[in-house]
């Protein structure tokens, strides 16, 4: 089945909080400067765009680091049993979104934040915390945050985050502010036992296909 694939990111994002994908699953690849990514960004394209398209797979975007050192491919999938096995590949399963009625603003840049946890339940007691805190928050979105989509490993052991903002500097002004994060609603999102932030890095769309 052909699809059509557009390297444009206006208009074109995937709908990550689409509700007819049941499993989704993340690929990185490394790269070592701007020319190795897009070499490999290409290479990748060329091969998808000649691949035959699963039934099954309802999209799949490529996503560049912005700073040039990886490469994150994500997939959303409509059954989970037809999802090829992938050592290279994690699958995850959306288990909470944010974001407000009506948002309709196109993302500038992706957060993947990745957090390690001790199991599905204790990744339940994080996401619980943070629904939670945004309750308690009397301004729980960022003004320049459009959502944020909290996705948690089939095997339990990792959580990531891909919030949606207007743009880069947006993301590092918002990062960089620790207004929110010093309230206490927030404060026990960051002493769970059983998690362990791992970092924050952005990436831009380079190609989506549905």
């Amino acid at each position: 089945m052909t699809r059509k694939t557009s390297r444009t990111a206006v208009g074109g994002h995937p709908d990550i909080r689409r509700p007819d994908s049941a499993l989704v699953r993340i690929h990185e690849w490394a790269a070592e400067g701007k020319q190795e990514q897009s070499a490999k960004a290409a290479e990748l394209f060329e091969t998808w765009d000649g691949e035959p398209w699963p039934d099954a797979l309802l999209s799949r975007s490529l996503f560049v680091d912005a700073g040039h050192g990886a490469l994150l491919g994500y997939e959303q999938w409509a059954d989970a049993d037809a999802v090829p096995d992938d050592a290279e590949a994690r699958t995850f399963y959306r288990r909470l979104s944010v974001i407000t009625d009506g948002e309709k603003r196109v993302p500038g840049v992706i957060a993947f934040a990745e957090i390690d946890v001790d199991g599905t339940e204790t990744a339940q007691v994080m996401l619980d915390t943070v629904t939670q805190a945004l309750a308690a928050d009397p301004e729980p979105h960022h003004p320049w945050g459009i959502s944020a989509n909290f996705h948690v490993s089939t095997d339990g052991r990792r959580v990531v985050n891909l919030s949606e903002w207007t743009s880069q500097e947006h993301h590092q002004e918002g990062f960089a502010d620790t207004t929110r994060s010093s309230r206490p609603a927030w404060l026990r999102l960051r002493s769970l036992p059983g998690v362990r932030p791992i970092g924050v890095r952005r990436f831009r769309l380079h190609t989506h296909a549905l």
